[in-house]
């Protein structure tokens, strides 16, 4: 007969602690394994579960911290223990990002994540500000205090650390327009903290757009999925956003304004025209970039099918397939 999951012997608490303490790392890891399924519950086990971080396996210690990451409050304690500089990378990352699941409930973690902003490694200062982000008005004492540091990236981190909390950041808003008035390299930051935190677009837009002319090739491409982020307050930057489809030598960015174009809900003539073009652009994933903004966009985007049927047959796999799907779903919004 078979049996339910809550029948499964492997998810019996008592057996998964004993497995927790097994002499051989595979049992261990085993065990850990089927605790990050997700309708497992570490709760019960949290003390043999917490151990797991100390354990000399790093795979131990990785899944260890994914599953206290699906505790939530209960384990915040050991979740910030789990971000101390001793761990490994993956286990830091990890911790992080269930203190984010977490919320304002992480409060009691907000030194160890402001650590964490001062990490080399870009993905965990990342989850570590969107973790701080999450917990709100409780992180901006200790995200102000960062972005009066002399390193670039720490203060850039603080600032999407702020962005991410929105409205409950406002306390730092003068602080954030005195970076953003002060030029120098976190003013990107410093305006999209200024529009997320105030809700008011023309805070940041112009700077975000003056900077876009003047930026690197990475830099443009994060200012376009930036501004593309902000979706409908960004419907006014349409033009900056098509010469960048059509006109930016690095696809990277071409790509990235094709999908900013349709996260921003720009449906006119010029938007249709950029992307239509740039389903024959030289770059294979630019391509396919413009097949999914045009799929998202709708039956606002049925002047484009002659188009995508023109490529649903292309040689390149992907695009062929992301343009049937595109045209499909397009001629479907328009007969509905």
């Amino acid at each position: 007969m078979m049996t339910g999951p809550e029948e499964e012997v492997g998810l019996d608490p008592a057996r998964l602690a004993a497995r927790l303490q097994d002499p051989a790392s595979y049992v261990r890891i085993s065990a850990l394994a089927e605790l990050v399924k997700p309708r497992a519950d570490a709760l019960p086990i949290l003390e043999a579960v917490t151990a797991g971080l100390d354990d000399p396996d790093p795979s131990v210690r990785h899944l260890a911290a994914i599953a206290l990451g699906q505790v939530g409050a209960p384990a915040v304690p050991a979740l910030a223990r789990a971000l101390e500089e001793r761990q490994s990378l993956p286990v830091r990352i990890a911790a992080a990002s269930g203190l984010a699941r977490a919320g304002a409930a992480a409060a009691t973690a907000v030194a160890a994540l402001a650590d964490c902003l001062r990490s080399a490694d870009e993905v965990l200062r990342f989850h570590a500000a969107m973790a701080l982000g999450k917990i709100g008005p409780a992180a901006v004492p200790a995200l102000r205090g960062l972005l009066a540091s002399g390193n670039p990236e720490v203060r850039g981190a603080a600032l999407d650390a702020l962005g991410f909390a929105g409205a409950g950041a406002s306390g730092a808003l003068e602080d954030v327009r005195a970076l953003l008035a002060s030029g120098g390299p976190s003013s990107e930051a410093a305006a999209y903290a200024m529009i997320k935190i105030s809700g008011d677009a023309s805070a940041g837009l112009p700077s975000l757009l003056a900077q876009l002319e003047a930026a690197d090739e990475r830099g443009r491409a994060r200012i376009v999925e930036r501004i593309g982020t902000l979706r409908k307050a960004a419907g006014g930057t349409t033009s900056q956003l098509t010469s960048s489809l059509s006109d930016d030598p690095a696809p990277d960015v071409r790509g990235a304004a094709a999908l900013a174009l349709a996260r921003t809900g720009t449906t006119g003539p010029e938007t249709l025209a950029a992307l239509s073009q740039a389903l024959s652009d030289p770059e294979p994933e630019v391509r396919a970039q413009a097949g999914i903004a045009l799929s998202a966009l709708g039956t606002a985007a049925a002047s484009v099918l002659p188009a995508l049927r023109l490529v649903q047959d292309d040689a390149d796999a992907k695009l062929a397939a992301i343009a049937r799907a595109a045209a499909a779903r397009i001629a479907g919004f328009k007969s509905a």
